[in-house]
């Protein structure tokens, strides 16, 4: 056998594997967050940050899609991510919090404002379409969507 043309293809064989070790290792060691569903406990419901007040135990990520169920309260305590949400229970926001949808705002629940010091704010890129009560006079939505948005409901 050729000598040079052995060399050359061991070259070509250990550029391969170490190619092959890198890439495999980032494909395989980069977990991917996978967006859920996050609902409320439906036994009352709770703090945002609380794990026992969402099914399953988990808090919901600012990948995930919230759904509050009918008859519970979840409170925010500070400012929130979602990447969309269903209020058909109710939505407690603290005096200056602000809960960044990136998607659409639905539901038929209650969203509680308070009545005294700063707003309370929904920030959106999606769709408005929640059809609920706003109970409180410091609520405020703010459309950040970069093409047209809808608003079909009451804020």
């Amino acid at each position: 056998m050729n000598k040079n043309l052995f060399v050359r293809k061991s070259k070509f064989f250990a550029i391969a594997a170490v190619a092959s070790i890198f890439l495999g290792g980032i494909f395989v060691s980069a977990p991917q967050a996978l967006a859920a569903t996050i609902t409320s406990n439906g036994t009352g419901g709770g703090a945002w940050t609380t794990a026992g007040t969402w099914a399953g135990g988990v808090v919901p990520l600012a990948t995930d899609t919230v759904v509050i169920a009918s008859g519970d309260t979840v409170t925010t305590g500070g400012n929130r991510t979602c990447a969309g949400i269903t209020i058909n229970g109710t939505l407690s926001m603290a005096s200056g919090n602000i809960l960044t949808v990136n998607g659409d705002v639905s539901g038929t629940g209650t969203w509680i404002t308070g009545t005294a010091n700063n707003a309370r704010t929904i920030s959106l890129s999606g769709n408005w379409s929640f059809n609920g009560t706003s109970d409180g006079s410091r609520a405020a939505a703010t459309f950040t969507g970069s093409g047209a948005q809808i608003l079909s409901g009451i804020i």
